[in-house]
Parts: structure tokens; sequence; C-alpha cells
């Protein structure tokens, strides 16, 4: 059976946009079903709540605010730890000032940040995986970097520009790297996402998953139904 490679992702935290996101306090416990490299974005303010070997620092280059920073936990991987600077993506202005795309996504994160993450701490990551999508960031990054990339995405508004972005950045193909094996998968729609702890029968497969706890969601990858981590 397949496998993902690394779980990055952006999950909801107990400090921000709980309402909107469905804050739960063992929103992320799924994780430890997942014994592969992943790299968790988390409040600057809360404790992890799971174990790690590695805490990475965003520094979002802003100035004085709410938070100038963001935590980047490390599990099943290494030990050291990095500093990241890229600029807060929070408007179009923002967003064109450094080459990105703003998509009104209140957690939208730098392009330019989860590119340099892949690069520094998911090197050997062919498929990389994001239960917590949003509107596509780390999509995009992923395929910009020449990986597969798999997402599950609750919000209807925010899936679609997820796959529009996704798809967009496929149709470019080799036009960033050469390598860009992602370019050869469009993505596609799997379907509603069942609760967490579930079996799900999908597209002619079975596969016993724990899902991210959405009480509804859609799926897409770039290459084959979500599989567990190695």
């Amino acid at each position: 059976m397949d496998s993902v490679d690394c779980i990055l992702t952006d999950p909801p935290y107990p400090d921000q946009y709980e309402e909107e996101y469905d804050y739960r306090a063992n929103g992320i416990d799924f994780l430890n079903e997942h014994r592969c490299l992943q790299l968790i974005f988390w409040s600057a303010r809360f404790d992890f709540p799971l174990d790690y070997t590695a805490i990475h620092m965003w520094d979002k280059k802003m100035g004085a605010g709410r938070a100038e920073y963001e935590r980047i936990f490390e599990r099943h991987g290494q030990n050291g730890y990095l500093m990241f600077r890229e600029y807060l993506i929070n408007s179009t202005v923002a967003a064109n000032y450094v080459e990105d795309e703003y998509t009104g996504h209140p957690s939208q994160k730098p392009r330019k940040l989860l590119m340099r993450m892949i690069d520094r701490l998911a090197k050997k990551c062919g498929t990389i995986y994001d239960p917590f999508m949003g509107s596509g960031s780390t999509g995009v990054a992923a395929v910009r970097m020449g990986r597969r990339f798999i997402g599950i995405e609750r919000n209807p508004a925010h899936f679609e520009t997820a796959k529009a972005r996704i798809i967009k950045e496929l149709a470019q193909g080799d036009l960033f790297l050469g390598h860009n094996e992602a370019a050869l998968h469009r993505p596609h729609e799997v379907g509603s996402v069942a609760r967490a702890g579930s079996s799900a029968k999908r597209m002619g497969q079975t596969a016993a998953t724990e899902e991210p706890p959405h009480s509804s969601a859609k799926r897409m990858n770039t290459d084959y139904p979500h599989q567990k981590c190695k």
C-alpha cells in the first residue's frame, strides 16, 4: 500500500478563530496514529498537546502585533531548531509584495514559507498530506516543489479555492521545476469524509483511515487516494 511521507498542516489553535474553525481540545489526537514526519503549526501562547522532536519558529516580519511569530512542531523527525522568516500574508498588498496570492483565508500561510519548510525539513518526502488544507497553500507549495499532495478541507468555499489554485499550479507543468512529476497528475475530489476513526470505501478502494475530526469535509489529491503514513 502506498503511503504518505509527511504531514504538513496548520490545524485550529485554541486562541485563533475557535468557533469558525471548530476548535476542539482533542482535535489533532488522530495524528498519533501516524508515524511519518509531521510539521504542525501551533499557537505561540498555548502548549502543544502532542509529543515532538523539535520546535521551529516562523517570524512573520510584521513588527509589533497580536502574534509576531508562530511555532512549528516537528514530530518523528530531527531535533534541530530552525527559524523561518517570511512576511505574513493578510492582504492583497502583502501578497503582491512577496509575489504570492491572497485567498482571503484568515490563517493563510505564505507559499515561500511552506516551500522552504519542505526543502529544509522534508527533502526526502515524495507525498505530502494536509488534513486541514484551508485554501490550499500547502498543496501549491508541494506541487511547485515537485511533490505529490493529498488534502482535506471541511469548508466548501475554501476547498474550491484550494482545488482551483492547485489545478492552476499543476497546469504550469515544469515551468517552475523541470522534474515536476506532480504536474502529471490532475487533482480530483474524492468525496465526503466520514467521522474520525471510521473506515471508508471510495473509488473502488478500501482504506481504514483516521480522518481529522471534521463532521463534513472533502478530500483531493494529485495522485492517489489517501493512505496511512508509513
